[in-house]
């Protein structure tokens, strides 16, 4: 069966929140979801994306708030192991 997923992402700066959808993760494009509802029905994700819409600001992040109260990335995408690491190496 196909998970339907309906996602909230943002930047690093939390300025944008953004409402997606898709039936798989690894077709996500941002690096941070802070929040994900999970559907069985293609109509019930719709509907819901569409309430989500409507939405201000201030309720998105009432949403996000009370589920991952810091803002943290909560799916690990292919996008999150592609940015490089700084490595620093100290010499004695």
């Amino acid at each position: 069966m196909k998970q339907h997923i309906i996602y909230f992402a943002t930047d690093a700066n939390r300025i944008n929140i953004e409402v997606g959808y898709c039936t798989n993760m690894a077709d996500i494009k941002f690096n941070r979801i802070v929040y994900m509802e999970k559907f069985n029905s293609f109509e019930e994700a719709q509907q819901k994306k569409l309430i989500f819409h409507t939405y201000t600001r201030m309720m998105k992040e009432r949403i996000i708030r009370r589920y991952n109260p810091n803002w943290l990335n909560i799916v690990r995408t292919p996008l999150a192991f592609n940015t490089p690491k700084k490595i620093v190496a100290y010499a004695f």
